[in-house]
């Protein structure tokens, strides 16, 4: 917007300079704001129409066309968190929980709000229990929880990591003490 002001305003002042050029600074204030004004909404489109071309090829079951236009929509920094977002539920269809979770992170890194944060960490703890994951799984879920500390869900499925790493724990033997390697060894 600055440059769009600015060119304005030198388009003025060379009127107010020149006034028997009138037409020339007229012509060349409009073909500068086309020009300023012409790639942002360009993008613009681009990011959401790529979106819902993703969408609709989600929807007719071409995953990887899909994940491929969100990645593209993804360029755009004004939808960046939607489309990796729609990357990460695409990749969990695709049954590919690692990448999905990566996925769900960064849209998480790209939102504004503490409750569109709070989702994306919450499907990252999905995928990453998924996974097996459990240690990195109980983090996602501490952040949605974080952004959203009346999100139920992330509670309850952090309260079942939990208790499966506390299995997990119980049932792995106590590390050798320095005083049976001593012992082995004589």
């Amino acid at each position: 917007w600055t440059a769009l002001l600015l060119t304005a305003f030198v388009c003025l002042a060379l009127e107010r300079l020149w006034p028997e050029r009138r037409p020339r600074v007229v012509a060349a204030t409009v073909a500068s704001l086309l020009v300023l004004l012409a790639p942002a909404t360009a993008v613009a489109a681009d990011g959401w129409d790529a979106i819902r071309d993703g969408n609709a090829a989600l929807d007719r079951g071409r995953t990887r066309e899909a994940i491929d236009l969100y990645r593209r929509a993804a360029q755009d920094t004004d939808v960046a968190a939607i489309a990796w977002f729609n990357v990460g539920i695409a990749l969990a269809q695709q049954d590919d929980p690692k990448n999905a979770a990566m996925a769900f992170a960064r849209s998480a890194a790209f939102y504004k709000t503490d409750g569109e944060r709070a989702r994306a960490h919450y499907n990252r703890g999905i995928m990453l229990e998924r996974n097996e994951e459990l240690e990195e799984c109980a983090r996602a879920f501490v952040a949605a929880l974080r952004h959203d500390p009346h999100n139920d869900d992330a509670r309850i499925n952090l309260a079942i990591v939990r208790a499966r790493l506390e299995r997990e724990r119980s049932k792995a033997p106590p590390p050798p003490s320095p005083q049976d390697e001593l012992e082995k060894a004589l």
